[in-house]
């Protein structure tokens, strides 16, 4: 197990925009933005009073694009794309920074002021979006609008409890159903605004002064001074503080008498199902979904400063909970439940005198006996803030992408507290930068990455391996431990579910033995072993309780999971059960769960080697349901590099008449040239269809007839072609040894003449057919060997073939006849 004395979290710098020439002055909200990890956009003025246009690629910060600007009041970088928002004074235009060109622009009627790129479910593409913020309304512009223009579309009215506010963020949940806006204000006009301010050490009247970080002061939770660009070094991969910092038992409560009163933080939460609007106090909001205890939760986050008369507060509603008697979204956010929260000391310490092992995973679990579904509700929780950042208050919340249960709250001063949201607990506080970090945005590692006043970009994540020891040594809650551990995937703790889950297994507690095989971290137990035990326990039925709770709890089965319980709806008729399953992708797609589901449902197959990308059982899935006419549309959709005898070849696997219909069907001009491309990678012909290799593909089945119905349909009889001596050849050499009838068939047409004439005849007359074998033969003594069987030829037909023989070949033969 990891040692208890390792960070829980690390802060790497991972460059300084300082060393790449940018002037300090660009360092704020308005001049220097960040939608994501990929791009850094920057407003600078120059010495000269020009403006120009920095944008950072952080992949390779050293050489970052300068463009002239003329007349851009802001900038926004698309968070995965060379795109580029530029706001006008009369409109705001769209470019691709990659090929210099304008890719949309629209007309500004009202003020802009503030822009947000954001991703939903129902988007066509991830981070389409741009939504836009004015003095009146809210806007989304959609860029993949396949108009020339598209315009921006009003989505809800701003509230005028936001007029006096500088906007700082705005969020939107996973399916663009509820939408924030979040805006502080200066409650006195003498205050200046927190958030446009330039420089490391701007405070609000009353407030007592930010610490600063010179090398030589040794404040509460600060980075070295190389971390705080004293130098202005860059550190790649290094750690800036490794402190284990907790909270002071005697510290501040958000700076309550403080300054924090003077800055005022207005949130507007709107609603696009009821068209209603809340108005609620906080400094910073988010909106964060996750799976809890059975059910998908969608909870909105938000924090607010202290006053005179309340701490500053973490708020955690749940938005999607079911209230029959709910009726606006006004009653619904009010804070419900206040967690205390559990401070620590300088080294970490928990003051709690909680101790022992962890508790059973499964109480964790709802009862068996309840049907009611479990609700999250609503939790408060304290925000402390350390004596010497009196004063400070939340500037920003982010989710965290890869923890489910985390999110990171950022304060003005530069500390950083991290959140369980399920237990609404703080789990660990550390001061990451001595200046405001006033631009930040979730990383894919499942951390935040930001930019501070000083330039510094860092990036704060979780080190996975020490979080779990940190919070059952330092915080002492074990039980913490084990739900954030099976929330959030992390390791460390699976001693406690492993001896839990032999407990209750040993005693024939397979439902609660199988809930903590569901929420074990990683999944760690749910393994093809346990599966097995399931299957074997007395009494019967335990693999399908297994199953059916792991279902439940995960929301998804893996590989193994999917495929047994697919086996045991087909077993039991209760396909329609696993349809419903697919549709909502809650079950592993694999090719081997789509070859189970070929039996009972080829609809529900064909979905799931759609999903799996398992292109090549698509092509015979299509076949097998008579879909031929949709093959070559997917396989050029998904790039299928197949010839078309492959593609016939899959085909015929499942349909040989469906095959027959593809290998027929002509192809455009496009296709062609696909095909020609493939076979010349393949190293083959460079003919579009390889006919030899057709071929292979029938006669290697079995499938006679459609090989030779393929090469009537398609041979040339072209003398010049080297393929049809040898396809001709090889069909009549299989229809003779195996169906006369068919061979007889094509000689009596006389529609062939490429194929080996001796090698066919000498066929012909070992298996009865004269007539042809008198046709085919040149050599005087083989025609005298056939014309022998003269009560099997018919005469007229001999009359008319002693006409086309040479004079004396025709006396030589006849001679023989008489002879015999």
């Amino acid at each position: 197990m990891t040692t208890t004395n390792e960070s829980p979290v690390r802060l790497i710098e991972q460059f300084s925009l300082v060393s790449l020439g940018i002037s300090p002055l660009s360092f704020t909200f308005t001049s220097c933005t960040l939608s994501s990890p990929s791009y850094i956009t920057i407003r600078e003025t120059l010495p000269s009073g020009a403006t120009q246009l920095v944008i950072v690629d952080t992949l390779k910060p050293r050489t970052p694009l300068r463009k002239p600007l003329h007349g851009s009041t802001l900038a926004l970088m698309h968070p995965s794309k060379p795109i580029s928002a530029l706001l006008f004074p009369s409109n705001l235009q769209l470019f691709d920074i990659s090929k210099q060109m304008r890719l949309a622009a629209t007309p500004i009627n009202e003020r802009i002021a503030f822009m947000k790129w954001f991703s939903h479910q129902s988007s066509d593409e991830n981070n389409t979006i741009l939504a836009l913020i004015t003095n009146l309304n809210v806007y989304h512009w959609n860029i993949n609008d396949r108009k020339a223009d598209p315009e921006p579309i009003k989505v809800f009215a701003r509230h005028d409890a936001l007029k006096p506010c500088q906007i700082i963020d705005y969020k939107c949940d996973s399916n663009a159903q509820w939408m924030c806006v979040v805006g502080i204000t200066a409650q006195s006009s003498s205050t200046s605004m927190i958030m446009s301010t330039a420089g490391g050490g701007a405070t609000v009247r009353g407030s007592a002064p930010t610490p600063t970080v010179n090398g030589a002061a040794s404040n509460y939770g600060t980075v070295s001074a190389a971390a705080a660009g004293a130098q202005n070094t860059t550190n790649r991969g290094g750690v800036l503080s490794t402190n284990v910092v907790g909270m002071q038992q005697q510290s501040n409560r958000g700076g309550v008498g403080g300054n924090s009163m003077m800055a005022r933080g207005v949130v507007q939460l709107y609603s696009v199902e009821k068209q209603v609007t809340q108005i609620l106090e906080g400094h910073a909001a988010t909106f964060c979904s996750f799976r809890y205890e059975s059910n998908d939760v969608l909870l909105f986050v938000f924090a607010a400063a202290s006053t005179m008369k309340t701490p500053s507060q973490l708020h955690i509603v749940q938005l999607n909970a079911p209230t029959p008697t709910a009726t606006t979204a006004q009653t619904s956010v009010a804070p419900q439940k206040s967690v205390a929260p559990s401070p620590t000391n300088n080294n970490g310490d928990n003051y709690s005198t909680t101790t022992g092992a962890p508790a059973p995973p499964s109480s964790t679990a709802p009862s068996s006996s309840s049907s009611s579904p479990i609700v999250f509700g609503k939790k408060s929780v304290e925000i402390f803030y350390p004596q010497e950042a009196r004063g400070d208050f939340p500037v920003g919340l982010q989710t965290s992408l890869k923890y489910p249960s985390v999110v990171y709250l950022i304060t003005k001063m530069g500390y950083v507290h991290v959140f369980d949201i399920e237990s609404a607990q703080c789990l660990y506080v550390n001061r990451v930068s001595d200046t405001t970090l006033f631009a930040t945005c979730p990383h894919p590692n499942g951390g935040i990455y930001g930019v501070n006043r000083r330039g510094q970009v860092v990036n704060f994540e979780l080190n996975e391996s020490a979080v779990i020891p940190f919070v059952i040594s330092k915080l002492k809650d074990p039980q913490l431990a084990i739900k954030l551990a099976s929330r959030n995937h992390l390791p460390g703790a699976e001693q406690p579910f492993s001896e839990q889950f032999e407990e209750l297994f040993s005693r024939k507690k397979y439902r609660d033995a199988a809930i903590v095989a569901a929420d074990s971290p990683k999944a760690f137990l749910r393994t093809p072993s346990t599966m097995e035990r399931f299957a074997t326990a007395q009494p019967s039925n335990g693999l399908m309780t297994y199953l059916s709770i792991v279902l439940q709890r995960s929301g998804k089965l893996n590989k193994h999971e999917s495929i047994a319980i697919a086996m045991q709806m087909l077993r039991t008729n209760k396909a329609h059960l696993l349809e419903t399953w697919v549709r909502e992708e809650r079950l592993f797609f694999c090719e081997e769960l789509g070859d189970l589901l070929t039996k009972g449902s080829l609809t529900m197959a064909l979905a799931v080697f759609i999903k799996a990308k398992a292109h090549e059982k698509v092509v015979g899935c299509l076949a097998a349901s008579g879909q031929v006419h949709k093959v070559w549309a997917y396989a050029e959709k998904v790039g299928l590099k197949l010839t078309k005898s492959e593609l016939v070849g899959l085909a015929a696997q499942v349909n040989p008449q469906a095959a027959l219909t593809l290998a027929n069907t002509p192809l455009s001009a496009s296709q062609q040239q696909q095909q020609n491309q493939i076979v010349l990678a393949k190293k083959k012909r460079k003919s579009n269809v390889d006919h030899v290799a057709m071929i292979d593909m029938f006669m290697k089945r079995g499938l006679l007839q459609e090989a030779t119905s393929y090469c009537l349909d398609n041979l040339t009889d072209d003398a010049e072609d080297e393929q049809e001596e040898i396809l001709q050849t090889r069909i009549l050499e299989a229809n003779l040894m195996n169906n006369q009838a068919v061979a007889d068939m094509i000689l009596k047409q006389d529609i062939w003449h490429q194929f080996n004439t001796m090698k066919i005849a000498v066929l012909c007359e070992r298996v009865g057919l004269f007539q042809h074998a008198l046709e085919l033969y040149t050599d005087v003594s083989d025609i005298k060997r056939v014309i022998m069987n003269t009560h099997v030829l018919n005469p007229e037909t001999l009359i008319t073939y002693f006409a086309q023989l040479a004079p004396d070949d025709a006396l030589e033969v006849l001679e023989e006849l008489m002879k015999n």
